[in-house]
């Protein structure tokens, strides 16, 4: 990944190289006095060694009383250097690049070094220190002693230097002859064999840049303190002070005399006290964050990049993030925060929580569960990790409306710890946001000014919300303040033509109802009068996410004004969201007012309508979905069915939309106006069959008085070519009994074809229902219907024989087999299913005629079931007969499989006109009731996203069981982890199903 955030997560526990150069004796020899050369004072030189091990603190008087006569303290490099070196080295990347020399450079053979007899003591002596590390390391301890006795501290040498020990990671690398082991080098220090030290660290590394270089800066900087007239005190890594170029033969050749200092061990050292902390740790406050936290050393700032949260959008700013190096524990403080972009707001603040710890885990190893914490009236996530599989993190996210803050305490070296990470984690402390001055921007050609912060943004949208069924297109002015991350957003909607508000509060009643039943809980709500001007304000807090919104509309200049503020909470909603809203400014004529909105445009709407300008008539056409018409415009609706129009010959045209349209009134019409359009001389018998059927399905108290209507006017002068013989008969598949009552009339109806086949399943419905009683029919009428019954059918077989397409004429053959059936002449059935049952154009029947034959127990060869049984989208029709009929032997070894079933029964009866399915998989099954449930996932064609579901109930052997079709769909979240939840709602949904068939 190339994000800094990524940069920072990779490996640190290098860091002890630059920080003390390699561990090296700490011996009754490490301490030199420096005199000479013109100095009034002596001054000292110290070997320390990077580690807690308390066989390296066992400091002579003579160190601590050099340190108290000395005016001056210094270290390699100055702690508040050390972080601004960390945050460079991370904006370079160094630390991968040396991470990345580590992974290649081969390993010294750690074991055989263990079992060298030499080397064997060391062993046992790391064995018996483990319980005896200290807090803090030696240079540290030192460095708060300096602390404790107000010394001033220096740096010896430059934040280069240390960079170019990352810099040159192969350089830094260099062991020398020999490899050892930690404590090994304990070993040295304690034993003070400063020949063996140059020994195993070699004459190329002593002499390259590691060394030579940084000592002679160093050599230098002592020099020039000394100089001064001032006395000094330096502690630098042991391997500092050895060989040709170490720092007391650099300062001999420079003039002074360095001698060593005999240790004496009284126990006088233990008296002075340590304070790491002092100046170290302090407040830091970053202002345009909003946040206070106490770091150990001074902030450093790192430069970063923007970040990218999956479907939840991006930052738009880059993240600001800041560095502390915590030197008593050499561990690294940071602390950083980043906005969501301007106009996007937080959809799923779970979302983020999730990819940001899945991202840290790319490259750190999780450690323990997520913890869920409340921090400051904020939601939070904290997670532990392991390095590199080395050293320890801690990982804090927070969200605070559309900002996102991270804290991370995390050791560098493997000898770290984490002492001090609950006292850096719990000082974070939020403050209240500033506000900043806004600005206006007037849109050009506009009558108004919106506010903006520093950043803004206008772009044209188009609405596909609850607003689009009047609004058209739209302009969107966004914003977002710096200080707090809220995102503001102002949108100006066009009303689409010919629409108009009848009433100004109604409308804004109307809005605010759309939006509670859009948005969560409602918590505010109140009613503004500016310049005249009637505004509508609302609060909502989301359920999920626990974050406020606030919405401002009205109407001015004839259009719809929405202005949108997501800040996260109410505690962030004050003086910035007031000072947004208060903003807005309109610059046009006010007296202008809605007046063109208010009013009706019936006239203009109309002459559109029979406008033989294309983009005209089709702009009215598309109005009429969106108008709002009266039960006084009753009339003109009706009347405009007698008109012509450019799309008369179109199938859904806009007499088909009137004739909807005016069913969708609240009032219902009166029986005059439509026995009146029914017998129009342009209503044609499509539109006859489409008003018909609106009648039949209008929803009111007087049901009853329509559909007795309609059948007179059906009766009367019946569609001869209607465009849907199931809506124009609807009454009677609602009603059977009338079957028996009107049979005469649709026997006559029968003459025409279209509507024979759907007569004929009435009348099949009749004999199923016990309506009719084949015995009880005059034999004329079995004659008729059988006569009517086979003239469809040997339709149906010329069109498919010269066609391959039975759907034409509107005949299915396979509703006619049941009809048969239940006439008694099975063997007719028998003969057509036998013949569509080798129909290779038109499969689906072919399915449908084996389903039949198998179901009534006819011969059906094995090679007929298996070839039904390869193809995918004529499995499931296979399946059931079979299963129904207890002859599971019959159905292909390869499918017999409870989860072949399955697969099957979510491709049927999951299955969508426009999408196909890549894969089915069976990822778990359960029981109910002894009832066997599937639990399977699915996926569409071009599609990434996975679906639940649930299929069953069936049994154990697929045999004596309900298959009603049966379907649970719920969107898959989590493959491995996470549907356990989803999975739970199903098997409950199932339930409770299966509760209600028994």
């Amino acid at each position: 990944m190339n994000t800094l955030f990524r940069k920072y997560v990779l490996l640190f526990v290098g860091i002890s190289l630059c920080l003390a150069t390699p561990i090296l004796g700490q011996t009754n020899k490490l301490l030199w006095k420096i005199t000479g050369n013109g100095l009034e004072k002596p001054s000292y030189l110290y070997g320390t060694i990077h580690v807690r091990d308390s066989r390296a603190f066992k400091f002579s008087d003579s160190v601590m009383i050099a340190l108290e006569n000395s005016e001056v303290f210094a270290i390699e490099v100055h702690p508040d250097s050390l972080s601004k070196m960390t945050s460079i080295a991370l904006t370079e990347g160094l630390y991968e690049k040396m991470d990345s020399v580590r992974q290649t450079k081969p390993k010294d053979s750690t074991n055989e070094q263990i079992y060298r007899p030499e080397l064997l003591k060391y062993a046992w002596k790391e064995i018996l220190s483990k319980k005896e590390e200290k807090k803090v390391f030696v240079d540290a301890y030192l460095l708060g002693v300096a602390n404790s006795l107000k010394k001033e501290v220096l740096g010896l040498e430059s934040i280069n230097n240390q960079l170019e020990v990352l810099r040159n990671p192969e350089e830094s690398l260099k062991r020398g002859k020999q490899s050892l082991p930690v404590y090994a080098w304990i070993e040295m220090y304690e034993s003070g064999d400063l020949e063996k030290m140059e020994e195993v660290i070699g004459k190329e590394a002593l002499e390259g840049k590691v060394y030579k270089d940084r000592n002679i800066d160093m050599a230098n900087s002592m020099d020039t303190v000394m100089k001064g007239g001032r006395s000094l005190f330096a502690a630098v890594g042991s391997g500092h002070l050895v060989g040709k170029y170490g720092i007391p033969n650099l300062l001999r050749k420079k003039g002074y005399q360095v001698e060593f200092v005999p240790a004496v061990f009284t126990g006088y050292a233990d008296k002075y006290k340590n304070d790491i902390f002092l100046p170290g740790w302090r407040d830091f406050v970053d202002k345009k964050g909003a946040y206070r936290i106490r770091i150990p050393a001074t902030a450093q700032k790192i430069p970063s990049q923007a970040f990218e949260y999956g479907e939840q959008g991006s930052s738009e700013e880059t993240m600001h993030l800041y560095v502390s190096l915590d030197l008593s524990s050499m561990t690294n403080c940071l602390v950083g925060y980043e906005d969501y972009e301007t106009g996007f707001n937080m959809d799923n603040k779970e979302d983020v929580f999730r990819y940001l710890l899945e991202e840290t885990e790319e490259d750190w190893k999780a450690v323990g569960e997520i913890d869920t914490l409340e921090y400051q009236g904020f939601e939070a996530r904290e997670r532990d990790f392991i390095i590199k599989g080395m050293s320890k993190a801690r990982f804090r996210v927070i969200l605070r409306g559309n900002r996102i803050y991270r804290i991370i305490y995390q050791e560098l070296t493997l000898n770290g710890g984490m002492a001090n990470v609950d006292d850096f984690f719990n000082s974070l402390e939020f403050l209240p946001y500033d506000t900043i001055p806004l600005t206006s921007k007037k849109p050009e050609g506009e009558d108004f000014e919106v506010p903006a912060f520093s950043t803004y943004y206008e772009f044209p949208d188009s609405t596909d919300n609850f607003f689009a069924k009047y609004i058209d297109d739209l302009t969107s002015y966004s914003t977002r303040s710096e200080l707090s991350g809220a995102a503001f957003n102002t949108s100006v909607y066009d009303f689409k033509p010919f629409y108009y508000v009848a009433q100004e509060d109604s409308f804004l009643k109307e809005l605010k109802e759309t939006f509670v039943a859009e948005e969560d809980s409602i918590i505010k709500e109140r009613d503004i009068v500016e310049g005249g001007i009637k505004k509508k304000e609302l609060v909502f807090m989301e359920s999920n996410n626990h974050l406020v919104k606030r919405y401002r509309f009205w109407l001015q200049g004839g259009r719809l004004f929405f202005m949108h503020s997501y800040t996260g909470s109410e505690e962030s909603m004050g003086a910035m969201d007031n000072l947004y809203f208060d903003s807005f400014k309109w610059i046009g004529d006010q007296a202008e007012g809605n007046e063109e909105l208010l009013k009706p445009k019936f006239d203009e709407w109309e002459k559109a309508l029979q406008s033989s300008n294309k983009e005209n008539w089709q702009e009215a056409k598309l109005a009429i979905n969106y108008l709002k018409f009266k039960k006084e415009d009753l009339p003109n609706l009706f009347g405009l069915l007698n008109n012509s129009y450019a799309d008369d010959s179109s199938y859904y045209g806009i007499r088909d939309l009137l004739i909807d349209k005016i069913f969708e009134l609240d009032s219902i019409p009166p029986a005059k106006l439509i026995r009146e359009a029914y017998y129009m001389e342009k209503l044609s018998d499509d539109l006859k069959s489409r008003l018909l059927s609106n009648l039949f399905n209008y929803r009111s108290k007087d049901i009853e008085a329509n559909v007795q209507l309609g059948m007179e006017l059906l009766k009367e002068a019946p569609p001869l070519d209607p465009s849907s013989t199931w809506s124009t008969l609807t009454p009677y598949s609602r009603n059977p009994a009338w079957i028996e009552r009107d049979k005469e009339f649709l026997f006559g109806l029968m003459d025409k074809a279209i509507y024979r086949n759907t007569i004929l399943y009435l009348f099949q419905d009749a004999f199923q229902k016990n309506i009719w009683n084949r015995d009880s029919l005059p034999q004329e009428t079995i004659d008729n219907i059988l006569k009517y019954a086979k003239v469809d059918l040997d339709s149906a077989k010329n069109l498919l024989e010269k066609e391959g397409e039975l759907f034409t004429l509107g005949v299915r053959p396979y509703n006619y087999f049941d009809l048969f059936l239940v006439m008694g002449k099975q063997k007719i059935g028998e003969e057509f299913a036998t013949y569509f049952l080798g129909n290779t154009l038109n499969r689906y029947l072919s399915s449908q005629s084996l389903k039949y034959l198998l179901t009534y127990g006819y011969p059906v060869s094995d090679s007929t079931i298996r070839a039904h049984f390869e193809e995918e989208s004529l499995r499931y029709e296979a399946y059931l007969p079979l299963i129904k009929n207890g002859l599971e032997d019959r159905i292909p070894e390869s499918y017999r499989s409870v989860e072949e079933f399955g697969k099957s029964f979510i491709n049927n009866s999951i299955y969508e006109d426009e999408y196909s399915f890549s894969t089915v998989e069976v990822i778990t099954d359960t029981y109910i009731r002894k009832k066997r449930i599937l639990i399977m996932t699915y996926q569409f064609v071009g599609e990434e996203e996975k679906h639940l579901a649930a299929a069953g109930p069936f049994g154990d052997e697929l045999s004596s069981t309900d298959l009603e079709k049966l379907k649970y769909n719920y969107r898959y979240e989590a493959y491995e982890e996470g549907n356990q939840k989803q999975i739970q709602e199903i098997l409950k949904s199932l339930f409770e199903w299966i509760e209600e068939k028994e």
